[in-house]
């Protein structure tokens, strides 16, 4: 994607988030158990921020040299073992835009889907709210992980342990060689995962007898969090980052999921004590 074409993208997204923060706004007067619209603004202002913050810092990171270039120890064996031996234009199916963005759209659909199957009150309004929420947080943390681009500067594996090989490359590629703290693949990743695993665990203790969901609460996170696993796994193969990058970021993502999933009224405990009573496999303080 050319320098113009994110730009149009980055103010599509901006123009979403503001329309929904509207919407939202409007549909939190109606009952108060949804965001209000100082709430629903507020949100929407530190999401932009963050974004905007993010974004200027990771530009002027492309002016300077890498702060950080040599691996953590075992890092360089890690990726030789995962990815085997480097070599020009190794490449997997999730590189790229297209790679980053599949977990956060594939999961945004899916938080959608649930709110509209299973609505804990308005369908329209838990879906709206649902999604505002999913999508204000995708953007902040995309803006949080831009800002530790541009802030650190990490050089990526290929140019680190075969410099030879990665001066070889095309010309539009290396303005991206010191970004690989943190990957962004694993953060959106793991953001999009955990969003989508707490909805429906909170989905499945309302609709769900207390029996039926401790036979079935695993199932979810398992499906969740494998898939943000190989994501994370397939950056490391493919030579674009070290495992402390996918590690942060995965903790990064589950972090900034775990913070804005935290707006949603969803997270209200039933009235009926027999309902939902276990424990979410995952909590903020990852306890199983």
């Amino acid at each position: 994607m050319t320098t113009g074409g994110s730009h149009r993208a980055l103010l599509l997204l901006i123009g979403l988030l503001l329309a929904l923060s509207l919407l939202c706004s409007s549909a939190g007067a109606q009952h108060r158990d949804y965001l209000s619209g100082e709430e629903a603004g507020g949100i929407g202002a530190g999401t932009l921020a963050t974004l905007f913050v993010g974004h200027a810092v990771r530009q002027s990171g492309n002016d300077n040299g890498p702060r950080w270039c040599r691996p953590l120890p075992v890092e360089a064996s890690i990726t030789k073992w995962l990815g085997g031996e480097p070599k020009l234009g190794k490449r997997n199916f999730l590189d790229d835009n297209f790679g980053s963005a599949v977990s956060t759209v594939t999961g945004g659909i899916l938080v959608g889907v649930t709110d509209l199957a299973y609505p804990a009150d308005n369908r329209e309004q838990d879906a709206l709210q649902g999604q505002f929420l999913y999508y204000s947080g995708s953007l902040a943390n995309k803006g949080l992980t831009d800002f530790f681009k541009g802030l650190v500067r990490r050089r990526r594996p290929l140019c680190s342990l075969a410099p030879e090989l990665a001066a070889q490359r095309a010309e539009p590629v290396q303005p991206t060689d010191n970004r690989s703290f943190y990957s962004g693949h694993a953060s959106s990743a793991f953001y999009a995962m955990t969003f989508l695993n707490k909805r429906i665990r909170s989905t499945m203790r309302r609709e769900m007898s207390h029996s039926e969901y401790c036979d079935w609460r695993w199932v979810p996170s398992v499906v969740t969090y494998g898939w943000a696993t190989y994501v994370g796994l397939s950056r490391i193969q493919a030579y674009r980052h070290y495992l402390s990058d996918v590690a942060v970021g995965a903790i990064a993502g589950t972090l900034v999921a775990t913070l804005f999933y935290s707006f949603d009224d969803d997270l209200e405990p039933p009235d009926d004590p027999t309902v939902g009573s276990a424990p979410m496999m995952l909590r903020v303080s990852f306890r199983f």
